[in-house]
C-alpha cells in the first residue's frame, strides 16, 4: 500500500514511478495458470477458466493422447527408411585371377537390372580383407570364405560355391604332397586372403609347427619371380585363371593332400574334394585326380544390412 501511496503521489507530480509491468514470461505463467489442469497443478483453484483457457486445456490432453501414437508412427518410418534399399552400393571382390571379382560383378549388374540402385564392385586382397572391409562399413557385401564368416558383427546373405585348396610344388623340387613341405618355404598369399587362414587349419591339423613350415605372404602374381618358395597353398575357386596361368607356367605342379579327413574331421567347415582331370586344360593329372579339401564361400553382411539389399541379393 505504501509503494502504490509513493507512485500516486509521483504520478500526480509527473514524477517517474517504481512499478512496471510483468515480464512476458511472468504474463505467460500467469496466463498458463488459469487452465484448469495447471492450476491444479501448481496449486491455483480456478473457478471459472475462460473459452480460452478451455480449449487449451482440451488441445494439452489430445497431444497427451497422440504422443505414444506419434511416436509409434516416427519409429515405423525410422525402421522402413533403415531397411531400404540404399541408392548406392558397393560390393567386396578378391584377388586378380580369382572368382570374386567375377562374382561380385555379376551381383552387381544383377543389382542394377533389378533396382534402381548404382552398384559396383572393389578388388580386394580377398576373403580377411573383405570381413575387415565390411566390419569398417566401407563395403556393403563381399564374398568371403567360412573362416573368415564367424564372430564379429557378420552375417550369411548366401552360399556361394566350394573354394578348393590347391597345394603347388616347384618344378624340380622333392614335394610329392603336402606331407613333404617340412624344411621348405611355403606361399600363403597376401595378408588378408582366405589362404591364410585355410592354410593355418591344415597345417595345424597335420601337426606341422612354424618352424618345420616357413609360411610366406606374398602375392601370387609374384609366385612366379620368388625362386626361393617350393610351395603354396592356394584356397580358391575351381577353374581359376591364376591357378590355370600358375600350373600352364611349367613352373609348378599340383600335389594331393592324403587322407584329406584327417583335416576335415577337426575343422567342420573344411570337407574332403578331388581336383578331377581336365578341370585345368592343358594340365596333366592323375586318372583318379587330386586329393584335397574345400571350404564354402559365402556373400556376407553386417547385421544391420537393409533388409531390402539382403532379399535383393
Amino acid at each position: 500500500a505504501d509503494h502504490l501511496a509513493d507512485d500516486l503521489d509521483a504520478y500526480l507530480e509527473g514524477q517517474p514511478i517504481s512499478a512496471r509491468p510483468h515480464s512476458r514470461v511472468i504474463r505467460l505463467w500467469h496466463w498458463l495458470e488459469g487452465v484448469p489442469l495447471v492450476g491444479a497443478l501448481s496449486g491455483r483453484r480456478v473457478l471459472k477458466p475462460s473459452v480460452g483457457h478451455r480449449r487449451f486445456q482440451a488441445a494439452m490432453l489430445l497431444a497427451f493422447l497422440m504422443t505414444p501414437l506419434l511416436a509409434a508412427a516416427l519409429a515405423v518410418l525410422w525402421h522402413h527408411y533403415q531397411q531400404s534399399m540404399p541408392g548406392t552400393v558397393l560390393i567386396g571382390g578378391g584377388l586378380a585371377g580369382g572368382i570374386y571379382n567375377d562374382v561380385s560383378a555379376e551381383l552387381a549388374r544383377r543389382l542394377e537390372s533389378a533396382h534402381p540402385v548404382q552398384a559396383s564392385f572393389k578388388p580386394s586382397d580377398g576373403s580377411r580383407d573383405n570381413r575387415d572391409q565390411l566390419l569398417s562399413g566401407t563395403v556393403d557385401l563381399a564374398p568371403m570364405q567360412a573362416t573368415a564368416v564367424s564372430g564379429g558383427n557378420l552375417c550369411v546373405v548366401a552360399p556361394l560355391h566350394y573354394e578348393v585348396v590347391h597345394v603347388l610344388a616347384r618344378e624340380g623340387s622333392l614335394i610329392q604332397s603336402i606331407r613333404d613341405v617340412p624344411g621348405h618355404d611355403v606361399a600363403v598369399g597376401p595378408a588378408g586372403s582366405g589362404s591364410q587362414a585355410t592354410a593355418k587349419l591344415i597345417f595345424e591339423s597335420l601337426q606341422l609347427t612354424d618352424d618345420q613350415v616357413q609360411r610366406k605372404e606374398i602375392a601370387w602374381s609374384k609366385l612366379n619371380e620368388t625362386e626361393s618358395l617350393d610351395a603354396a597353398v592356394i584356397c580358391i575357386g575351381i577353374g581359376s585363371q591364376l591357378v590355370s596361368e600358375l600350373l600352364t607356367s611349367g613352373r609348378w605342379r599340383l600335389v594331393p593332400i592324403p587322407s584329406p579327413k584327417r583335416i576335415t574331421d577337426p575343422h567342420p567347415i573344411l570337407l574332403p574334394a578331388t581336383i578331377e582331370p581336365g578341370v585345368y586344360a592343358g594340365v596333366s593329372l592323375p586318372p583318379q585326380g587330386i586329393e584335397t579339401v574345400r571350404t564354402l564361400a559365402y556373400l556376407a553382411a553386417v547385421q544391420d544390412t537393409p533388409s531390402e539389399l539382403v532379399t535383393a541379393a
